[in-house]
């Protein structure tokens, strides 16, 4: 991962952009829709900076750059139809250690600008490194496509609600409330009047003992063949087991925050799900051999489930329990 990617903060903070041209209006168009200070610079301005500027939106100056321009600059982007001009942009974020987006100019770049799907507050970045960026057009494509257009209602709905999720005490009893809302929709994403059913659920549950941990035991031969009940469990595990033999390369689809147990034999990782499930944490195994989870699922009197289909659940303790192949 050679540029790493983050959300930068710009609020009431100067972006800077050289250029007055097309190249120019396709990046105003997505830096526009930030809270930032857009400051242009150009001595041939489309009649759209002209408009722009006229409303407002930006401070359009018909010169090109100058020093004292770019000193509490947050970004430098270098637009403009005249090499000339990006050069001299360079040379300046480079005096002034201000991060330079160079268009069109990996090497002389210090950041890329994603392909960006916009569901505000909700944003995805897709990147390339540079590399294929109609690959990332591609994607962005794909996932404008399947993702809501009331995912930022939602978002803004879900912050909205926070404060009556944090009367929860424990934090992982406030995480596995929103995994349950967000997670394990059976038609893709919740909608804004399942959010005031989950937290109608969520009122019943704070008068209620604390809910049990969840095991998942998990086939994974390889991470392509994984189906999204499975994915979904691995994205809300607080424990993850991996059983010997099964490739590291499955953690990447859990969580980054849970505790991770590696080349753990599987009469081993009895102990561990019994402490993580006393402790109401979810808890996942992973592995490459079906008989090892097979096992587990004798000594622990899991649910069988194949991809998504399962039975109906017998309870163990107070605890769920699954198999899925």
């Amino acid at each position: 991962m050679k540029h790493f990617p983050v959300f930068l903060d710009v609020t009431g903070r100067k972006i800077v952009l050289v250029g007055g041209g097309q190249t120019a209006l396709a990046k105003l168009r997505i830096l526009l829709k930030t809270p930032a200070s857009i400051a242009v610079f150009t001595g041939a301005p489309a009649d759209a900076l002209r408009r722009w500027q006229a409303q407002g939106r930006l401070s359009l100056f018909r010169r090109g750059l100058a020093p004292v321009d770019v000193k509490d600059a947050a970004l430098i982007y270098a637009a403009s139809d005249s090499s000339a001009e990006n050069d001299r942009a360079v040379k300046l974020a480079r005096q002034h250690r201000v991060f330079l987006n160079v268009v069109d100019n990996l090497a002389a770049s210090d950041f890329l600008t994603p392909a960006i799907v916009d569901r505000t507050p909700v944003t995805v970045a897709i990147g390339t490194e540079g590399s294929a960026p109609v690959l990332a057009r591609r994607i962005k494509s794909d996932l404008e496509r399947r993702l809501p257009a009331n995912l930022g209602q939602l978002a803004r709905m879900a912050k909205a609600f926070r404060p009556v999720v944090s009367t929860l005490k424990a934090a992982r009893h406030r995480r596995q409330f929103w995994q349950g809302f967000f997670c394990n929709q059976a038609n893709g994403y919740p909608t804004p009047e399942n959010l005031l059913t989950a937290l109608g659920r969520l009122q019943k549950q704070l008068l209620e003992p604390k809910p049990g941990g969840k095991l998942d035991l998990i086939h994974a031969p390889h991470p392509d063949q994984l189906p999204q009940s499975a994915l979904r469990a691995m994205d809300g595990a607080e424990v993850v087991i991996l059983l010997p033999g099964t490739s590291e390369i499955l953690l990447e689809l859990t969580r980054r925050e849970a505790a991770i147990h590696t080349t753990t034999p599987p009469n081993q990782a009895i102990g561990i799900i019994e402490n993580s499930l006393s402790e109401s944490r979810n808890t996942v195994v992973l592995s490459e051999t079906r008989a090892d989870l097979q096992y587990l699922s004798s000594r622990t009197g899991a649910t069988l489930m194949l991809h998504g289909a399962a039975p109906p659940a017998q309870p163990f303790s107070q605890n769920q329990w699954r198999y899925v192949s």
